[in-house]
């Protein structure tokens, strides 16, 4: 194409099985599981298409490295029907990938490292379940059950978590251990946005919609900072869930007037005197 990039090549379809590395590029079958191993990489072309076939037995595992290369033009898609889904212990990356059809879209395992940018992951499930953390710019995470944060740091920029379920559907994120840091997205369509039974990393969120939801915070055992966010839910705003709270909720919208805080101790919630009136301005996902 004149005056442009050469497209990346894309080979004949294949189908492929057992361990993985090298680079596929076009449309690639996995028939069951493929694995790629340690010290191995995959590197995934822009504009590739992979296809799951074997239902709950099949699955993408990553103990080495999986690379996607996906762009706005030419995105990357792995889907299937019922698959169990991709399940990382090694390093994924990458940008503009789309997941769907799985049980769980992404699982990161203990040892993962995963980044990832402009990710959509619908149909699923569950969409995520993280055990070392994670970090998405512009993720969406579309329907399906609870995202479960169960060790590492949970890094949200511009992104949106929504089960679609508002008010009476199951929680979007739930904390076992682990932290997060989410900036400028949104956590809604559920009962409880954020719904965190302890954490051991702190929980900052700022510039953030927590809504569609009962409780927008259910919280125990936690050191948390909320700020510059708009949290609307209808019961309370925070709920105290366990005791052991140290949060900051200061310079927060609660539609217009103060936070509704369910617990015996809410001076565990440090600033609830200062609130917004007026919704804030660049709030949520940019």
């Amino acid at each position: 194409m004149a005056g442009g990039a050469a497209p990346p090549p894309h080979n004949p379809p294949i189908t492929v099985s057992g361990p993985v590395s090298g680079a596929w590029c076009g449309e690639v079958t996995v028939d069951g599981q493929v694995t790629i191993a340690q010290g191995e990489t995959l590197t995934v072309c822009a504009g590739s298409r992979i296809i799951v076939q074997g239902g709950a037995n099949a699955t993408v595992r990553v103990a080495g490295t999986l690379t996607i290369e996906g762009t706005a033009e030419a995105p990357v898609a792995i889907t299937g029907q019922g698959w169990a889904g991709l399940q990382v212990g090694g390093t994924m990356q990458g940008a503009h990938l789309s997941i769907d059809g799985a049980e769980t879209g992404l699982a990161g395992l203990r040892d993962s490292q995963i980044t990832l940018a402009y990710t959509e992951i619908r149909d699923c499930g569950a969409a995520l379940s993280v055990a070392n953390g994670a970090t998405f710019d512009h993720l969406q995470a579309v329907g399906g059950s609870s995202v479960r944060i169960t060790g590492g740091l949970l890094r949200l920029t511009d992104s949106v978590i929504d089960l679609q379920r508002p008010v009476n559907g199951a929680d979007c994120l739930v904390f076992g251990r682990g932290g997060a840091t989410i900036e400028h997205s949104r956590v809604t369509g559920c009962h409880c946005p954020l719904h965190i039974n302890q954490a051991d990393l702190p929980i900052t969120v700022t510039n953030s919609i927590l809504d569609g939801a009962s409780f927008p915070v259910m919280i125990a055992n936690a050191q948390a900072e909320f700020h510059m966010n708009h949290l609307s839910g209808t019961a309370a705003d925070f709920d105290d869930i366990g005791g052991n709270i140290q949060a900051n909720v200061t310079d927060n919208y609660y539609d217009g007037g103060p936070p509704d805080i369910s617990s015996g101790n809410p001076a565990q919630f440090q600033g609830s005197g200062m609130y917004r009136q007026d919704p804030i301005p660049g709030v949520g996902p940019r």
